[in-house]
């Protein structure tokens, strides 16, 4: 069936008695979904999907959006509840391959490859491009089958600046380093500096 393009009161696709909530098309490639006459998600023509706003939203140091913006003019968050009578607890796992076909494995990460980050920024005047802070892990030696070594860095922004510097690191071994990214086996904790 076809169906016309709709708008966020009158969506072309509904149920009898409630029309104005359901889909629309309000751009070519674009599908959104209105509740109560009012657009509260889409997927655009990059595949992103944008939810409380009309287009993506670059944030955290990227000029271009990523594929999932959660966006409200209000409080927001994402809540996620394990409830089970056992020892689990809720879980988001984030992963990374160097395979080109999504769903297959077999291309090793290389030692040093990110496997996830975290990015924190604030509304600058301009953008909300800045970061203030980021966590991530990287490969910390040359992985093998059933063998991924990892870091941790923790990173902050100082006054005056707009990129993170990393500020402390624990290594694959357990070692802590603090104002320094190289490795100190000689001591589990390693303070390099003086207070700025």
């Amino acid at each position: 069936a076809l169906f016309t393009d709709g708008s966020e009161s009158l969506p072309s696709i509904t149920n009898n008695g409630d029309t104005n909530t359901g889909i629309f098309f309000p751009a070519a490639d674009t599908l959104a979904f209105a509740e109560g006459g009012a657009e509260i998600m889409r997927i655009d023509s990059s595949s992103r999907l944008v939810k409380g706003a009309t287009t993506a939203v670059p944030v955290a140091s990227t000029a271009s959006a990523f594929g999932l913006g959660v966006h409200a003019a209000n409080q927001i968050g994402i809540s996620i509840s394990n409830y089970a009578a056992n020892a689990g607890g809720s879980v988001i796992a984030f992963a990374h391959s160097r395979s080109t076909t999504i769903g297959t494995v077999g291309t090793s990460v290389n030692n040093g490859d990110n496997l996830f980050n975290m990015r924190i920024a604030g509304d600058d005047g301009t953008d909300t491009i800045s970061q203030a802070a980021a966590i991530s892990v990287e490969v910390d030696a040359a992985p093998g089958s059933n063998d991924m070594p990892g870091r941790m860095i923790f990173s902050t922004t100082a006054d005056g600046a707009a990129a993170v510097t990393e500020r402390m690191r624990i290594g694959a071994d357990g070692n802590v380093n603090i104002g320094s990214s190289s490795d100190f086996v000689a001591s589990r904790l390693h303070v390099n500096g003086t207070k700025g």
